[in-house]
């Protein structure tokens, strides 16, 4: 289970410090936390895949 969490963590890490570096850069990012597991937000019944097709439409 730790083990688990410091991936997690890291992978929180890596795309927090993405989205600092871009939008200090200019760029326009954003970083949309959900909970679950990686396989969550292509979980067609998850509320993170709702959510994620929200922020697409919300795009176009």
């Amino acid at each position: 289970m730790r083990a688990r969490r410091r991936r997690r963590h890291r992978a929180i890490s890596q795309s927090r410090g993405y989205v600092a570096a871009a939008t200090a850069a200019g760029a326009r990012a954003e970083l949309v936390e959900v909970e679950g597991d990686h396989f969550t937000v292509i979980d067609t019944g998850s509320d993170a895949w709702k959510r994620t097709l929200a922020i697409l439409d919300s795009l176009a």
